[in-house]
């Protein structure tokens, strides 16, 4: 049994690893757009490509993932309601989303803006970080969802604005990412 020894404010895991390390990091940007359509209240949809797999060096480690969405919904009244949620495995976590409250729908994070009636350049970008606790060390997916916050069904856009015409103005296209990092436990 190896004893544990602090080193520059890092303790050695059994395993001879100082904690809080970085022991590796994956990433997957997506380049391209993403539609969904007619998302319905409340509805979660993973975003193609805004997703990847780690596969844990021991069950002690944590999770540090990191991302970033540009997106938009198509609301009629051009009030932006773009929100993000995570998932683990195929299941939210319920760590990453705010506290239940009512009938309040819980969400990672979000933007609500609003725009002139007849502008079609809106977008927003959404950022986060979470620190997850997997406790295992099989090979793990953390999905980027849309949630979506109003209560009518929706169309949202990823990586562009609302309005999609071919043109230098105000028409720009974005990226997307997620990145993984190992942090040893």
């Amino acid at each position: 049994n190896m004893a544990l020894t602090k080193i520059n404010n890092n303790t050695l895991s059994s395993a001879g690893i100082a904690t809080g390390k970085v022991l590796q990091v994956v990433t997957a940007t997506k380049i391209g757009a993403f539609t969904a359509t007619n998302l319905g209240a409340g509805a979660i949809i993973d975003i193609t490509g805004v997703a990847a797999n780690i596969t844990p060096s021991s069950t002690s480690s944590k999770i540090l993932i990191s991302y970033s969405v540009q997106g938009v919904s198509e609301a009629a009244s051009r009030v932006v309601n773009f929100a993000t949620t995570l998932k683990r495995g195929g299941s939210e976590i319920t760590g990453a989303i705010a506290e239940a409250a009512g009938n309040r729908i819980r969400v990672a994070n979000f933007i609500s803006i609003r725009a002139d009636a007849n502008d079609q350049n809106v977008g927003a970008s959404l950022y986060n970080t979470y620190l997850d606790s997997p406790s295992s060390t099989s090979q793990t997916t953390y999905q980027i969802c849309l949630k979506n916050i109003q209560d009518t069904a929706l169309t949202y856009h990823v990586n562009r604005t609302y309005g999609d015409a071919n043109s230098t103005n105000y028409r720009p296209r974005g990226t997307s990412t997620i990145t993984l990092m190992e942090i040893a436990g």
